[in-house]
């Protein structure tokens, strides 16, 4: 029986709930089957002038496919840098999880995008989320320390006057970055401070 025939026999919530759960998975392996195809398209080599690049092949592609070219791209994207095993080792992560995580760079760091799925698995982040972490983190990492040190006075300052619970569940992750930055930064400014004072 197909799925349009399926949804025409149901009658009670749990098998809507369970064609519903079949069919958004349907989409997601969609998502992850585009990505291989296009993987393997712009391995290939098919003698056409007009196919010179990756972008054109891809643009071509998506248009014969009568797809959005991002949509391609980004399966494209998501497809070479999270290769099957990797995707096996957290199956919680929707291909959404791991569009948002691709998107953090250019970068093709293994560990990175692994670290990513970790905090991600472990929060039970959804994807909206794990895009908010992502730009938060972008944003401490690049700070200078003076910005750092600034961003750590506002954080304590808002603990003390906020719910220290609540507020620790919710700020928690990026309170550690901050901190560990700034732990970075002081390291820095006491090596530097002993080499002017050896020197």
């Amino acid at each position: 029986m197909d799925v349009e025939e399926q949804i025409e026999h149901v009658v009670i919530w749990e098998d809507c709930v369970n064609v519903g759960i079949e069919i958004v998975g349907y989409e997601t392996e969609a998502n992850w089957l585009l990505g291989c195809l296009a993987n393997r398209i712009c391995r290939l080599d098919f003698h056409d002038p007009n196919l010179t690049s990756q972008t054109a092949t891809l643009k071509a592609f998506a248009g014969e496919i009568k797809q959005h070219y991002e949509t391609v791209k980004d399966a494209y994207r998501v497809v070479s840098r999270i290769d099957r095993p990797l995707r096996d080792e957290y199956p919680m992560l929707s291909y959404g999880h791991w569009r948002e995580i691709t998107r953090r760079g250019k970068a093709k760091d293994k560990k990175a995008l692994r670290a990513w799925a970790i905090r991600s698995t472990d929060h039970g982040w959804s994807v909206s989320q794990l895009r908010e972490q992502l730009r938060g983190n972008r944003n401490v990492k690049s700070a200078d320390p003076v910005k750092l040190m600034r961003k750590v006075v506002g954080v304590v300052g808002d603990l003390a006057v906020l719910d220290m619970e609540a507020c620790w569940k919710n700020e928690a992750d990026e309170i550690n970055d901050v901190l560990l930055a700034l732990e970075a930064a002081v390291d820095r400014i006491d090596t530097t401070r002993r080499k002017m004072m050896d020197g």
